[in-house]
């Protein structure tokens, strides 16, 4: 949505006419899903390749991952990525570890993620940040 916000103020700042189609139409490099994972298979899905990745995560505290996402869930997604984010990280750190990964994969050149000051003082989410400054 602020995708779209911010190219109806360029279009109104450089004269040109906004467009009458519905603003939420359908973008083809947009795909709905879950971006962390594939709750079927447990697996990671896999992000497509792309100059930047922009975006604001979801906020949640882990004390927050089981009454909100389910044991199920939750149990596939710290097994997925045990090892790479601890398991009382917060959620915003499973979609700074897929970046900081595609970053090392070449798959990916920048990355601007909105999150909370506070995951940078909350130790299991300051071990995905330490990660990321290493890389």
């Amino acid at each position: 949505m602020t995708v779209w916000i911010g190219e109806i103020q360029w279009m109104l700042r450089k004269g040109f006419d906004l467009s009458r189609a519905p603003v939420l139409s359908s973008l083809p490099g947009i795909v709905e899903g879950d971006a962390i994972l594939h709750e079927d298979t447990g697996e990671e899905p896999q992000w497509p390749a792309a100059d930047v990745i922009v975006g604001n995560p979801p906020f949640m505290g882990s004390k927050f991952h089981l009454r909100r996402l389910g044991t199920g869930y939750v149990g596939k997604m710290r097994e997925c990525y045990q090892g790479r984010v601890p398991a009382g990280a917060d959620l915003v750190c499973y979609w700074f570890e897929k970046s900081r990964a595609m970053v090392a994969e070449h798959r990916v050149r920048r990355v601007g993620l909105l999150a909370t000051k506070s995951i940078a003082n909350a130790e299991p989410s300051r071990q995905v940040l330490d990660r990321i400054i290493a890389a």
